[in-house]
């Protein structure tokens, strides 16, 4: 990454993310900041019924979620998500995919 935007990620989950606990399995619980979206999608399915609903993900400073694995938890105001996917983006962010545990 080039060192110019090497903080880059902290500044924009500073300025738009929130508290989240990340629940490591067999690990120790800690407070990360994440961006929190649900966006809709649809998902063709070959014929004329599509598939749609909420696709929640947030997105995290890479650095503050090493080693976090599928199957991990994470826990917003209340709600319990486990990650079903990791996707870093090669420029300092994860998006992790969720669904409600």
């Amino acid at each position: 990454m080039n060192a110019l935007f090497a903080g880059m990620p902290n500044v924009f989950a500073a300025a738009l993310g929130e508290d989240v606990l990340l629940l490591p399995q067999g690990g120790e619980a800690r407070t990360v900041r994440g961006v929190f979206r649900a966006p809709y999608e649809g998902i063709g399915v070959g014929g004329e019924v599509d598939v749609a609903g909420l696709g929640i993900r947030c997105a995290c400073p890479s650095a503050d979620v090493a080693g976090t694995r599928q199957g991990d938890l994470l826990e917003r105001a209340g709600a319990s998500y486990r990650i079903t996917g990791i996707e870093p983006d090669g420029q300092g962010m994860t998006t992790f995919r969720l669904e409600e545990a």
